[in-house]
């Protein structure tokens, strides 16, 4: 089964986004210093039957497309 979710908690970033701004966050890092983002859910109550947080799967954020301004250096959607 699959879910579609909105928003993560993006772990090395510390704070909710949803796939398009974790991308451009992604793409933003220089690349020999991107490292694969870890996400847990959005709702800090959304919690395994242990009670650790539920983390979630990403797409390859490498291979969503954005546009690249070559005058700002910066991705967009």
């Amino acid at each position: 089964m699959s879910t579609s979710i909105d928003i993560a908690f993006c772990i090395e970033l510390n704070k909710n986004m949803d796939i398009e701004e974790a991308g451009m966050e992604y793409l933003a890092l220089d690349a020999d210093k991107r490292k694969k983002f870890h996400f847990y859910c959005a709702d800090s109550e959304c919690k395994q039957y242990d009670g650790t947080r539920t983390q979630l799967s990403s797409v390859n954020l490498e291979f969503v497309v954005f546009d690249y301004d070559s005058d700002t250096r910066k991705y967009s959607k």
